[in-house]
């Protein structure tokens, strides 16, 4: 993305989506302690800009981090792959805590 004779602001930008049954998650719970964690991030449908088909399906949704922080778009990808790796450890990780207050809404997926 670039303007004739000048730089976009959006050129450094880098979003990574991903199928959440295709991460190394262990099993349900760590499944559901992922979704969690990604919060508005997860969406049940693929994102309309991931470039994923509209009628292709995952069975526990889609995920989907960007970032535009830093000047180089490597930096801006090696962040995003390190918070997706940092989720899915933290997913992974059994704890007596296991969110036992909370739980998974999609009431903002869906229009009334």
């Amino acid at each position: 993305m670039s303007y004739p004779g000048e730089e976009h602001p959006a050129a450094v930008k880098r979003a990574l989506t991903v199928a959440v049954s295709r991460l190394p998650l262990k099993d349900k719970r760590a499944i559901y302690k992922f979704r969690l964690l990604a919060g508005v991030r997860w969406t049940p449908t693929p994102p309309k800009d991931s470039g994923i088909k509209l009628g292709e399906s995952a069975e526990h949704g889609y995920v989907k981090i960007s970032c535009e922080d830093f000047p180089e778009p490597a930096m801006n990808l090696k962040w995003v792959s390190d918070r997706l790796d940092d989720l899915i450890d933290e997913a992974n990780v059994r704890s007596f805590f296991l969110y036992f207050e909370s739980w998974l809404t999609t009431r903002g997926f869906h229009a009334e």
